[in-house]
């Protein structure tokens, strides 16, 4: 399992990991995933908590766009590459939801969903690290969400990719189709 942009994106520690597989004399499948729908509800991110007591979701991916794609797709691709890896083997596939998102759309679906407003607000990344910082989260993990959400900024986490659908037979799952069966996780603070 790694992250969209691994391939390109050295400073991020997918990149080493997937070049240490890659010269192995393993066989492997890599799963580049986009980012995860889960991700806004969980703990260590602590974006659900500002979506459920702020208001906000407080991202700094600027205007670009991203894809979602619902961990369960992922596990479901994940277990077809186990149930025949032979077809699967020395392969990258690239897991995108099927719509690339401004998170101004994401902070309205999630307005929708949970009956109250969300709004994006797109924070400098500094005041993005110190809020988490203060929430207890480490420098490690403000690294890596700075880096992702600055591919976000720099458009280049928005492409999309047919491999869920091709497969897993069907369309990926969409971010409302999450939300619907996903938002009490805000009203009870159930994060991941």
């Amino acid at each position: 399992m790694s992250v969209f942009g691994a391939d390109k994106a050295r400073f991020i520690p997918h990149h080493k990991i997937e070049q240490a597989l890659f010269a192995s004399s393993m066989t492997w499948t890599v799963l580049r995933c986009s980012f995860f729908m889960q991700n806004l509800f969980r703990s260590i991110s602590t974006h659900g908590e500002d979506i459920a007591e702020r208001g906000e979701l407080f991202i700094p991916a600027g205007r670009g766009r991203t894809t979602f794609i619902d961990a369960r797709d992922a596990a479901e691709v994940a277990v077809e590459e186990l149930l025949d890896p032979n077809r699967h083997r020395n392969t990258v596939h690239h897991l995108t939801g099927a719509t690339a998102l401004k998170m101004d759309e994401v902070a309205a679906s999630l307005s929708i969903h949970l009956g109250a407003p969300v709004r994006y607000t797109n924070p400098s990344l500094p005041r993005f690290a110190g809020r988490l910082r203060k929430r207890g989260v480490g420098w490690d993990s403000i690294g890596f969400m700075s880096a992702v959400y600055s591919l976000t900024r720099l458009g280049l986490n928005q492409p999309i990719t047919g491999d869920v659908e091709r497969l897993l037979g069907r369309r990926p799952r969409t971010l409302d189709d999450f939300l619907v069966d996903q938002s009490w996780r805000f009203a009870g603070r159930s994060w991941t």
